[in-house]
């Protein structure tokens, strides 16, 4: 029976992968987030300087760290707060997991914020790292110290380098799509900042089964998951407005600073080394969501 301590539990991922681990009889699900309340969790800022006795009283096997925040324009402004949301709870982790030398620690990074803009997308795990936002840094900082502290201290690891994650689009989700149907219902111009704009979508139950892998499978390495397509949020923005009937035009302005233009994850690595491939591709999640809406003409 393994004991897997979820932290950010309260999150968009957080969430269903909690539902995904409980299903299973043989797996004891600890919780750790800012918010949230019950069986085997625990209130905590892991911003914090010390983790309180009680996270050091469970001995996790498996650490799956989701906690953190997504501020990649606004880091441009305040990178001392990106580094309080994403680096010091991963670092404060990463030295938890050291003291009580844990099995397996697996880690949710960002792909599109990380690897360097110079390259022509897709990227692969043997892509140049180089974020142009402090929260691309804020993000890279803790897969770098994991990879070190991993070796020192004899634990396994794998980082997961995530593309744009999207859930389904009737349950309030955040995200530049779930923004775009709104946009489009409420009548009202977006604002796309770039029009050669582009991004790599992959769905939360894929995200999860990944994560489930490298439960199981340590990758000992950083695993892209994605889509491995791109999509112009233009275009993409003009296939949801043609969906809805709706004659609305984004507004378009520059890109802004800290913000990658195009992003693309190549993910044939996942499938070597697990035979993981996305089942849920976006276009597809799109025209499902759109049959199920009775839209006037």
């Amino acid at each position: 029976m393994a004991k897997i301590l979820v932290t950010g539990s309260e999150g968009f991922i957080g969430k269903s992968l909690v539902r995904r681990l409980k299903k299973n009889s043989e797996n004891v699900v600890l919780t750790v987030d800012s918010k949230g309340s019950g069986e085997n969790h625990i209130a905590l800022d892991l911003s914090t300087e010390k983790l309180t006795p009680n996270l050091f009283s469970i001995v996790p096997d498996v650490i799956v760290h989701l906690a953190g925040r997504i501020n990649v324009s606004s880091s441009m402004m305040s990178p001392k707060k990106a580094f309080i949301d994403n680096v010091l709870p991963g670092l404060n982790l990463i030295e938890f997991a050291n003291e009580i030398r844990t099995a397996n620690f697996i880690y949710v990074n960002s792909g599109g914020a990380t690897y360097s803009e110079k390259i022509l997308p897709p990227h692969s795990e043997k892509g140049q790292i180089k974020p142009i936002s402090p929260y691309g840094i804020s993000k890279q900082v803790v897969e770098d110290v994991l990879e070190i502290s991993a070796r020192q201290f004899g634990y396994f690891w794998t980082s997961l380098a995530l593309s744009n994650c999207f859930g389904d689009f009737d349950q309030g989700n955040i995200g530049v799509l779930s923004k775009f149907i709104e946009h489009v219902q409420n009548d009202s111009r977006p604002t796309i900042y770039g029009a050669e704009s582009s991004r790599d979508f992959i769905h939360l139950e894929d995200v999860v089964d990944a994560i489930l892998l490298a439960i199981k499978y340590p990758a000992n390495m950083r695993v892209n998951i994605s889509s491995g397509r791109e999509y112009n949020l233009v275009n993409l923005f003009s296939f949801i407005a043609e969906q809805f009937k709706s004659d609305v035009k984004p507004r378009i302005e520059p890109t802004r600073p800290g913000e990658a233009v195009r992003s693309s994850l190549d993910n044939e690595l996942a499938f070597k080394l697990w035979g993981w491939k996305p089942k849920n591709e976006l276009t597809n999640k799109l025209s499902d969501f759109f049959a199920g809406k009775q839209i006037d003409a």
